[in-house]
C-alpha cells in the first residue's frame, strides 16, 4: 500500500487483527476440514458474538462490525485484507512444501481455498 492509496490504513490494520479472531473458539478451518462454507461461517459468527459480548456494547459492536464487513468484502480495505489473507496461506503452504518436500501441496490447497 503506497502514499498515494486511497484505502484507510487504520481501518485495514483493525480489519487484519480482528478477522480471525473467531480461530480461538473454533480453529482454524480449512477447505481440506471438509465443513460446509455455511457451517464454518455460523461456528465463527457464533464465536465471534460469544467473544464480544464479553468487551461490552461499544467495542464488542465495533469489532464484530469490523468482522462481518471483512466477511462481506464490502469495503476495498476488506477485500484487501482478504487478499492479504489469501497471500498468507500461500506464502505459508509454499514454505511447508519446501520444507517438507512435498510438490504439488500449494496447488491442491489452493484449489481448494478459492473463495
Amino acid at each position: 500500500m503506497g502514499n498515494d492509496s486511497k484505502l484507510n490504513r487504520f481501518k485495514c490494520l483493525q480489519l487484519a487483527l480482528i478477522h480471525d479472531l473467531a480461530e480461538c473458539i473454533v480453529g482454524d478451518i480449512t477447505p481440506l476440514d471438509n465443513i460446509p462454507e455455511d457451517k464454518k461461517h455460523a461456528m465463527e459468527d457464533e464465536a465471534m458474538l460469544e467473544l464480544t459480548t464479553y468487551l461490552g456494547s461499544e467495542v464488542g459492536s465495533l469489532i464484530y462490525n469490523l468482522y462481518k464487513e471483512y466477511e462481506a468484502k464490502e469495503t476495498p480495505e476488506a477485500r484487501f485484507v482478504k487478499d492479504l489473507d489469501r497471500f498468507d496461506m500461500l506464502c505459508t503452504a509454499t514454505y511447508y512444501e519446501l520444507r517438507d518436500e512435498t510438490p504439488k501441496k500449494v496447488a491442491r490447497i489452493f484449489c481448494c481455498h478459492r473463495r
